[in-house]
C-alpha cells in the first residue's frame, strides 16, 4: 500500500492500533486457557508485525503469566555452577539471530552454554551453532514442535532446572518463556536480549535485566515497554553483527576481480554492495531507494554495478529496476553466508541497508571496504562516525566520493566503537554479579508514535499482511470474529 502523505501514515497506524485491541478484547469469550494463548500468540504477531506505536503489553503479559503459575512444577535438581541457557524460538542459518547466540557462547568462555530452541526442526539448526555450543560443553534441545504451549513450558522448566542463570534470544509472540518463567518455582535470573527496538514484544515482565544493543533501545526499552530504568542496561552485540569464527581474510584480498568477472562485469568496473530483508529497500515518504541508486550509477563517470543481496529478484520493482538500468542493478535474493561475504569482500562500496539497519558494515570493515549509511533516527549513528548521512543528497555525495578514489575515511568507524572481547566479558561479568534471584516485573509501557513508526508502518505493512503467517494460530472459538477484524488489517481498509 502506497502512502503518499504523513497523515495516511498516521491514519494507518491508529487503525492498526484499533483493530489489535479489538482482538484484545475476545480473550476473556475463549473457552480454555489453550485458546486464549492461541489468541494472545495471534495479537502478539500481529503487534510485532504491523507498526501500532505498542511495545509491549503489561495487559496481555498478566494473562500468561495467570497461566504460567498453573503448570505443575517442582524443582528435582539444583543449577550446576558455571551453566548458562540460551532460549530461543528458531535460529535458521540466514539472519542475525543465531550470530548474536554464537558469538555469546564463544565470548562468555566462564561458561558452558546450551541452547533450547520451542520451535524448530533439529535438521535445519545452523552447523556452526552446533560447533560452539559443542566446544563450550553444553547442549542443544529441541521441544517438541507438536506439543502445546503449555506443555511446551513444563519440558522448558524442566531443562532450565539444570542452568544457573537464562538468556531469551526468542521471537517476539513466543509466549513460552513468559509461561515457563512466570511460575513461582522459578528463582534464577533471566536476561532478555532486545535483539528488535523496533517490534512488539513479549517477554518484559519475567526479565530481570533487559540487555539492548545500542545506548538507544536502553533508553527506548524504558519509554515504551516501560522498563525500570535500572533494569535496562546497554550490552552490545558481541562481534557488532560479524560471525565469529575462524575466516582467512588473506585468500580473499586479491579475489574481487576473480568475483566480479563471475558476475559478468566490465574490468575496472566498480561495485557497490548492499544487504538486507527485501522489505527494508523499500521507498517510503522522502526516501527513495531507486531514486538514490540511480542518482549514483547517473553521476559517477565510470561503470559501476548496484547489487542488493537480501532483495527479492522476482519482484516487479527490481525488475524494473534492473532493466531501467540496462542491468546494472540487480536483487540477488539470499546468499549463504559465505558468498555474501565473499561478494561483499569484492566491493568498492557497501551501503547500510536502507532506510531501516541491518548487518554488513562490520563484514565490509573485516576487508577494508569503504561504507556509508543512511540515518534517518539517531540509533546507532554514534558508531558511524564520517560514515554516517542524514539525508539522500549526502548519502549520494558520501558515495560518489568513494567511488571516485577518496573511501579511506570511510574505513575503520565500527572498529572503533566495536567492543573488544575483553570489554564485552567484563559488562557481561559485571551484570551477572547484580542478578542472584528472579521476580516477575511490573512494566507500565505507553503507546509511541513517533518518526521511527511512520518509517516502519511504510516499510512493514504490506509485508505482514499475509494470511499464510497465521495459520494454525487461530482458537476455535470467534474464529469468525478475529477473521473479520484480520480481514480489515489485509484488507487495508
Amino acid at each position: 500500500m502506497k502512502m503518499q502523505k504523513l497523515s495516511q501514515v498516521r491514519a494507518r497506524i491508529d487503525k492498526n492500533y484499533y483493530y489489535v485491541k479489538c482482538l484484545e478484547k475476545l480473550i476473556p469469550f475463549q473457552k480454555n486457557d489453550m485458546d486464549k494463548l492461541k489468541l494472545i500468540t495471534l495479537i502478539g504477531r500481529i503487534y510485532a508485525g504491523y507498526v501500532t506505536g505498542v511495545y509491549s503489553s503489561d495487559i496481555l503479559e498478566a494473562e500468561i503469566i495467570r497461566i504460567g503459575k498453573k503448570i505443575p512444577f517442582r524443582p528435582a535438581e539444583g543449577p550446576v555452577r558455571g551453566r548458562t541457557l540460551h532460549v530461543m524460538t528458531q535460529g535458521f542459518a540466514i539472519g542475525g539471530h543465531p550470530v548474536i547466540v554464537n558469538n555469546w557462547i564463544k565470548w562468555d568462555k566462564d561458561t558452558r552454554s546450551s541452547i533450547v530452541f520451542t520451535d524448530m526442526p533439529g535438521t535445519k539448526i545452523p552447523d556452526f551453532l552446533k560447533e560452539s555450543v559443542k566446544k563450550s560443553g553444553g547442549e542443544i534441545f529441541c521441544i517438541n514442535r507438536r506439543k502445546n504451549d503449555l506443555s511446551k513450558a513444563e519440558e522448558l522448566l524442566e531443562i532450565s532446572q539444570r542452568y544457573e542463570r537464562v538468556i531469551l534470544h526468542t521471537h517476539m509472540y513466543d509466549v513460552v518463556p513468559v509461561l515457563a518463567y512466570s511460575n513461582p518455582e522459578w528463582k534464577r535470573p533471566v536476561y532478555l536480549y532486545n535483539h528488535a527496538d523496533f517490534r512488539f514484544s513479549f517477554g518484559f515482565s519475567v526479565a530481570d535485566c533487559v540487555l539492548n544493543m545500542c545506548p538507544y533501545d536502553v533508553k527506548k526499552a524504558v519509554s515504551y515497554r516501560g522498563i525500570k530504568p535500572e533494569n535496562s542496561v546497554w550490552m552490545q552485540f558481541p562481534g557488532n553483527g560479524q560471525l565469529l569464527e575462524s575466516t582467512d581474510i588473506c585468500e580473499k584480498e586479491n579475489a574481487g576481480n576473480t568475483v566480479k568477472t563471475s558476475y559478468g562485469m566490465e574490468k575496472g568496473a566498480k561495485l557497490i554492495v548492499s544487504m538486507g530483508s527485501d522489505f527494508k529497500y523499500q521507498s517510503i515518504i522522502g526516501c527513495d531507494f531507486g531514486v538514490f541508486v540511480r542518482n549514483v550509477l547517473e553521476a559517477y563517470e565510470g561503470d559501476a554495478y548496484f547489487y542488493v543481496i537480501g532483495a527479492d529478484p522476482s519482484k516487479e520493482s527490481w525488475k524494473k529496476l534492473q532493466a531501467e538500468t540496462k542491468g546494472r542493478v540487480r536483487a540477488l535474493g539470499y546468499l549463504q553466508r559465505e558468498k555474501a561475504e565473499e561478494l561483499i569482500a569484492a566491493a568498492d562500496l557497501y551501503v547500510v541497508s536502507f532506510p531501516m539497519k541491518a548487518s554488513g558494515a562490520t563484514t565490509a570493515e573485516m576487508y577494508h571496504v569503504p561504507y556509508v549509511s543512511l540515518h534517518l533516527l539517531s540509533r546507532g549513528i554514534e558508531n558511524y562516525g564520517v560514515s554516517a548521512a542524514r539525508t539522500i543528497p549526502e548519502l549520494t555525495e558520501k558515495s560518489l566520493e568513494v567511488l571516485r578514489g577518496n573511501g579511506e575515511k570511510y574505513c575503520g568507524h565500527i572498529v572503533r566503537n566495536t567492543w573488544t572481547e575483553a570489554k564485552w566479558r567484563r559488562a557481561w561479568k559485571a551484570i551477572r554479579e547484580r542478578e542472584n534471584g528472579h521476580r516477575i516485573q511490573k512494566i507500565t509501557p505507553r503507546r509511541f508514535v513517533k518518526r521511527q513508526e511512520y518509517i516502519n508502518c511504510q516499510l512493514m505493512q504490506d509485508r505482514i499482511s499475509s494470511r499464510e503467517q497465521y495459520e494454525g494460530l487461530f482458537p476455535s472459538g470467534h474464529t469468525r470474529s478475529i477473521l473479520m477484524g484480520l480481514g480489515k488489517l489485509w484488507g487495508m481498509e
